[in-house]
C-alpha cells in the first residue's frame, strides 16, 4: 500500500516507479521494455535490494536517499528468502528481468531466512557474490560483526537510533556505494 508517498508493509517499493503489493508480480518484461538498462540501472536510477521486515526503516531508506538526491530505484523485501527469490528471478520475480541490483542493503535479524544465511548463499553463487552486501542492523554484537564479514560482506554498519543520524548515514552510505565505488561487469543474471 501507498500511503504519504513511501511504501509501508505489505508492499514491495520501486522509487521512481511506484509501489506493488506483496501479492502481485512485478511489472513483466522491464528489460525488453527499455526500463532496464544494464549494469544495475533501472530508467536511468541505480537499482538497490533492501532487505528489511521493519517498514518504519525501509522508509527511513527511502526518504534518505531521496533527501540526497541520489537517483535510486529502491526495491524493498521482507526477507532473505524473497530477496535470494528476487536476485534469482524465482518465484513472484520471475518476470523481473536480468539486471542485478548496484547493492545490496541487508538487515541481519529477518523472518524466515536470515541476513546470515542470505549472506553466505548470495556470496556462493556467482554472479550474485560481486554484488556488494552493506549489513544495515541495530546488532552491536561483536560476534554478529565477525560473522558477517566472514560470509563477505561489505561493511557492517549500525542503525543509529536518533533519526537525523540514520538520515546522515544513508546519505553517505548512497553516496558512496552508488556514486563513486565502480561494480563489476556486467550485472546481469546468466
Amino acid at each position: 500500500m501507498l500511503r504519504d508517498g513511501f511504501a509501508h508493509q505489505g508492499s514491495l517499493a520501486v522509487l521512481g516507479r511506484g509501489t506493488l503489493d506483496w501479492s502481485q508480480k512485478p511489472e513483466r518484461g522491464l528489460v525488453e521494455k527499455g526500463i532496464m538498462e544494464g549494469r544495475g540501472r533501472v530508467r536511468g536510477r541505480e537499482l538497490v535490494l533492501l532487505v528489511e521486515d521493519d517498514p518504519n526503516d525501509a522508509m527511513l531508506v527511502e526518504r534518505s536517499f531521496q533527501k540526497g538526491n541520489l537517483k535510486v530505484s529502491l526495491v524493498v523485501v521482507r526477507d532473505g528468502r524473497e530477496a535470494l527469490d528476487y536476485l534469482m528471478g524465482k518465484g513472484r520475480f520471475s518476470d523481473r528481468g536480468s539486471c542485478l541490483p548496484r547493492l545490496i542493503l541487508l538487515d541481519l535479524k529477518l523472518p524466515r531466512m536470515s541476513g546470515f544465511e542470505f549472506l553466505k548463499e548470495v556470496k556462493s553463487a556467482p554472479p550474485l557474490n560481486r554484488i556488494p552486501v552493506v549489513v544495515l542492523t541495530s546488532s552491536l554484537e561483536w560476534e554478529d560483526v565477525d560473522r558477517a564479514y566472514e560470509l563477505g560482506a561489505n561493511a557492517y554498519l549500525v542503525k543509529p537510533v536518533k533519526f537525523e543520524e540514520f538520515m546522515g548515514m544513508m546519505e553517505v552510505v548512497g553516496t558512496f556505494w552508488i556514486s563513486y565505488n565502480l561494480t563489476c561487469t556486467p550485472n546481469f543474471a546468466h
